[in-house]
């Protein structure tokens, strides 16, 4: 797929922006007029009113048929919304094919994951399988309850009005009377009342980690227990993507606390784990990748690259620092160095390597005005160019801003998704009172965007009138 067939795409989703470095936007019209010129288009991919669509799943990948795959989940703006439990949400699936000249929605039995993935939410499950070179492919993701037993385990807790056909559960919900129970198990407990959780509810997240394996191509799987793992308070499976390397070892990142360290109990004190296969995922070996004793400093969702010359590249989120952290195995990942601080200033990661043999690293911003960004590597990930930080979009609200990913399209262009959190349509009691004090509490919406651009763009100019 090149940009030329991406601008024909752009026609048919919607051009929400189009601004380059040298303002020619009217150049959309013509291709050819963008030649040597940095640039950025910004599309809408996917808005479903009512429904928000979010862009913390499954990151942006190209198949091997060469078209493009986005997985996300909507969720209805009529119930919670949140990491922990989606009353009513689905998941979507959508190929760029046609010569690049639409978008077609996919079912899931043909985008190549387990047939449990409906009962899993985007907020617990953000890996593709992996591919060996004999087309086998590996997950790592954690056992969920099919729907039916979620509805029992609900109502056997007493809360079983929490349950939808189309809801899907993050964590483990409980009765708030559970709270001490489940922390003197040593589970971490979110107890936090608020938006995030139905009224009276707490949540824990520690379910067993399964493997998934396909030999047929994704048409049937089979699932087995991870066997050997610690007792952990709280984890998640794989992130973004594992890793096969060119001998088959297989390896992903998972993060999470592992039970008995008493000094690591807060929700938000992770560290950030390796889970290794040299036996096509029957048997794992955990290696420790970022992780604070004492747990003031917590590491969680952490992507990762092999590079040209055999290094493995980890970029690491890290809990309240605001940076990314960066460390390297060059041993197939059996050991990695000491994960140091980068300048990076948002999180999670998404790593490219690009034509150009720079390196692109895709985040959300930690700071004001929230939105998504990117830097570029010339050193493999040694250094970032942080001077020249790409602001691929600073218009979205707070709150809801998502993961972004990106690709390479076939003529160096670099092609970006993630979601815009706008303000919904105004109802009968959102907003005012007559001359009084105008408070506007309208809905809040999200929809799925990308935005394409060259690899030279850095930031839209802006006007000065």
């Amino acid at each position: 797929m090149n940009r030329r067939s991406l601008l024909q795409l752009v026609g048919t989703a919607g051009v929400v922006s189009a601004t380059g470095l040298s303002g020619r936007a009217a150049a959309l019209s013509d291709p050819q007029k963008l030649q040597g010129e940095a640039w950025k288009v910004d599309v809408t991919i996917y808005d479903r009113p009512g429904w928000s669509s979010t862009s913390y799943g499954l990151p942006l990948i190209r198949r091997e048929s060469g078209e493009l795959l986005i997985g996300f989940q909507e969720q209805s703006e009529d119930g919670v919304i949140d990491d922990f439990y989606s009353a009513h949400a689905e998941w979507v699936f959508l190929s760029l094919s046609n010569g690049g000249k639409s978008w077609h929605q996919t079912p899931l039995e043909d985008v190549g994951l387990d047939p449990r993935w409906s009962d899993r939410s985007q907020m617990c499950t953000n890996a593709w399988p992996v591919r060996l070179p004999d087309g086998t492919l590996i997950n790592v993701v954690e056992d969920v309850l099919p729907g039916e037993a979620q509805k029992e385990r609900l109502e056997k807790l007493g809360i079983g009005h929490l349950w939808h056909p189309d809801g899907t559960f993050g964590w483990d919900l409980w009765p708030a009377s559970f709270t001490e129970r489940l922390k003197a198990e040593g589970l971490v407990v979110f107890d936090k009342q608020g938006p995030w959780l139905p009224a009276g509810v707490v949540a824990t997240h520690a379910r067993p980690l399964v493997v998934t394996i396909s030999s047929d191509g994704g048409a049937t799987w089979k699932t087995k227990p991870i066997e050997g793992l610690p007792k952990f308070s709280r984890v998640v499976g794989w992130f973004r993507r594992g890793v096969v390397l060119p001998d088959g070892t297989v390896l992903g990142p998972i993060y999470g606390q592992i039970k008995g360290d008493g000094s690591r109990r807060s929700w938000y004190s992770d560290g950030t784990y390796i889970l290794r296969s040299e036996d096509r995922g029957n048997s794992w070996r955990l290696i420790p990748l970022a992780y604070d004793p004492s747990g003031k400093q917590g590491f969680n969702e952490t992507d990762l690259l092999l590079l040209p010359n055999g290094r493995i590249l980890a970029m690491i989120r890290s809990e309240g620092a605001a940076h990314l952290y960066r460390s390297y195995s060059d041993d197939g990942g059996r050991t990695w160095t000491t994960p140091v601080p980068t300048k990076i200033p948002g999180s999670p990661a998404h790593l490219l390597h690009l034509k150009s043999g720079n390196l692109l690293c895709t985040y959300r911003y930690a700071g004001y005005p929230d939105g998504y960004r990117a830097v570029l590597s010339r050193d493999q990930g040694e250094t970032w160019d942080i001077d020249n930080e790409k602001i691929i979009r600073d218009d979205t609200l707070p709150g809801l801003v998502g993961y972004p990913s990106s690709v390479q399209l076939g003529d160096g262009t670099i092609f970006t998704i993630y979601n815009v959190l706008r303000a919904g349509p105004l109802k009968a009691g959102d907003n005012w009172k007559y001359k009084e004090t105008l408070t506007l509490q309208p809905p809040l919406h999200s929809y799925l965007a990308g935005s394409i651009y060259t690899e030279d763009f850095v930031r839209p100019l802006r006007s000065s009138g």
